[in-house]
């Protein structure tokens, strides 16, 4: 099987930049019960590591004014995916800060094909929707063959975080395909570095069923 590593390819994009404000990241999608996506974006932590003290207070108020304005790494790549209700709240103002960025989509099917299309990626996003029983299903080509650049990576590192996980608003998840699901069945974390796999055909797939009552 050949290996794929999404994530690991755009935060090594990411590590390679010159840089030098440091975070920790997670991103949520919630779902709800109509299938619209609110992806959530949770930065923590987020300072200069510049080891004398004008550069680090020079590179902080610089992030800070970004976010401030909405031109961060996290609204840029929402914005670009033609999020909506685009919302940026600041949690902590003074650094290490703490910055929680959010937009909407109508569903995983056109948000995932938003992703496939703005990275250079070949494949298809969908939906399906049996009586109260939904199905995403979403499968690329090999990243390492699409023409994303550096800058690509750094803006699907902003996006993805350190882990991305799904969460559901209501139902059960009843499988998953990439992904890693709790015991309660809400929440499906997305399967990080050798433990993501494509296929033969160099095809990486991924899939979430699950049921709402």
């Amino acid at each position: 099987m050949r290996r794929l590593t999404v994530i690991s390819v755009a935060v090594a994009l990411a590590l390679a930049s010159a840089a030098c404000i440091k975070r920790d990241s997670a991103a949520t999608w919630y779902v709800d019960n109509a299938g619209h996506v609110t992806w959530s974006i949770l930065e923590r932590d987020i300072r200069s590591d510049a080891s004398a003290r004008g550069d680090r207070v020079a590179e902080e108020a610089q992030y800070i004014a970004a976010v401030k304005s909405r031109q961060h790494g996290a609204a840029r790549g929402l914005t670009r995916l033609g999020a909506s209700q685009l919302k940026v709240t600041i949690l902590q103002e003074a650094p290490p800060f703490t910055v929680l960025t959010e937009g909407e989509f109508p569903g995983l099917d056109e948000m995932g094909q938003r992703l496939i299309t703005r990275f250079g990626l070949s494949g298809a996003s969908q939906v399906v929707r049996e009586s109260n029983i939904w199905t995403w299903s979403m499968h690329i080509s090999d990243p390492k063959a699409s023409s994303g650049s550096d800058s690509d990576g750094d803006e699907l590192a902003d996006l993805l975080g350190d882990r991305l996980t799904v969460a559901l608003r209501e139902g059960r998840f009843l499988s998953a395909v990439g992904f890693t699901l709790d015991n309660e069945g809400r929440i499906a974390t997305l399967k990080m570095d050798d433990k993501l796999e494509a296929g033969d055909d160099g095809v990486m797939r991924f899939q979430l069923r699950w049921e709402i009552k």
